[in-house]
């Protein structure tokens, strides 16, 4: 490994590079380049300019619902992670401006609200037109469902009465009532921007949508649906599986995993809403991170994210922190959960706060926001993270809970 001193230096070139490259996406620069979810046909085409940004936008987010109708046009089209749905719903909606005719409307009936009548039934992600609308409030969340029990969208245990509340829309309301707990009241987030402006309805309350995703292989996402939001802060809802149960796989699935997989999903896809209230903008390594981080900061015993580790700097300490390719942005949360460990949970939140992009916010881009986090607290960037990459050899010793980490 050579010398602790010679690491240290090669570390700290590493984060410079991360800086400098950063750096480039300055306030108020251009938008965030589409995800690259595979080097598969779709991106192909898409960097053989082929397809435009908004173009390849359209149809990586057609390949969510509709992934055979799109390899059927392009060719061998990966079917995409299941945490990358918002961020793939991100890049469309940002660009939903520079589409015209049949691919805006499709565009934009691809981010309306799974409720939205405007839309025909075939436009996944929607309600069947015969659906029973169901919903249960708070004082800050509306969660929807579809009561008819005929219904792939519906909850265990629907009756086709709207006026009953199924088991699992309870269990659904109490994890995210749970989350918005942990996240906005004890840890100090800014609660999700209120709604009003794009809910047809008008109700300012986040709202929370039960849809068969599992079909699509995917756990959850949060968007928002109306292209007339000019602010780098947005007002989004969110969508989450409607019982957890593809993803067993050929096991049995007791409740108590379905659970576990709500519980991590909500953590994360409630943290993307938080986010977006911050910046909709932002790097998606600083923020896709941050959300892994938060599931284990929620629902502690879960430990999902553990799956993403084989991807992170624990294996790949030559990649820099925001890195965005393969799946080291969801693995490389590791790096919040030792930055947490060794300055404290709210480092994470100032990081957040120093990247406000609202009216009034500093608006920091990513590395720089963490760098003046750490400055609160003494250190530096280069230092702190040459002592991440040091650590990183020696897991079991440096991380709370390292002895478990694969």
């Amino acid at each position: 490994m050579g010398s602790p001193v010679r690491l240290l230096v090669l570390l700290a070139s590493v984060c410079a590079f991360v800086v400098a490259t950063s750096a480039a996406a300055a306030q108020g620069g251009p938008l965030p380049a589409p995800a690259r979810v595979a080097d598969d046909a779709l991106a192909r085409a898409f960097e053989r300019g082929a397809l435009s940004e908004a173009e390849y936008a359209l149809e990586r987010a057609r390949s969510l619902f509709r992934l055979e109708a799109v390899r059927r046009e392009f060719g061998a089209v990966a079917r995409p992670d299941p945490h990358a749905a918002t961020f793939i719903l991100r890049d469309l909606a940002f660009r939903v401006r520079d589409l015209s005719g049949s691919e805006r409307r499709e565009a934009e009936a691809i981010l309306a609200r799974p409720n939205d009548d405007d839309w025909p039934p075939d436009q996944e992600p929607h309600y069947a037109p015969d659906a029973i609308p169901a919903m249960h409030c708070d004082d800050n969340m509306c969660l929807h469902w579809d009561e008819n029990a005929g219904s792939g969208d519906a909850p265990p245990e629907a009756d086709g009465d709207p006026g009953t509340v199924p088991p699992w829309a309870t269990t659904t309301m109490g994890v995210f009532q749970n989350v918005w707990t942990k996240e906005v009241d004890t840890f100090g987030y800014r609660e999700p921007r209120p709604d009003a402006d794009s809910d047809p309805s008008g109700d300012p309350r986040l709202d929370i949508y039960l849809l068969d995703l599992g079909a699509y292989g995917i756990f959850g996402y949060c968007a928002w649906d109306s292209s007339a939001q000019a602010s780098r802060t947005r007002a989004a809802y969110c969508a989450v599986d409607n019982d957890f149960l593809e993803f067993c796989g050929d096991l049995p699935c007791a409740r108590r995993v379905a659970l576990a997989f709500l519980r991590v999903t909500a953590a994360h896809e409630f943290f993307h809403a938080v986010q977006f209230a911050y910046d909709a903008m932002e790097d998606r390594g600083f923020m896709e991170q941050t959300a892994m981080w938060m599931e284990d900061e929620v629902y502690d015993k879960v430990n999902d994210n553990r799956n993403y580790l084989w991807d992170s700097a624990l294996r790949k300490p030559h990649r820099p922190l925001d890195y965005e390719k393969d799946l080291f942005q969801y693995g490389n949360w590791i790096f919040w959960r030792f930055l947490s460990e060794r300055h404290g949970r709210d480092t994470v939140r100032r990081a957040w706060q120093w990247a406000d992009a609202g009216s009034e916010g500093p608006n920091d881009y990513s590395i720089g926001a963490l760098r003046r986090a750490l400055g609160e607290k003494g250190t530096s960037l280069h230092a702190f993270y040459a002592f991440f990459g040091w650590a990183n050899r020696r897991p079991g010793a440096y991380y709370e809970e390292g002895a478990s980490y694969p």
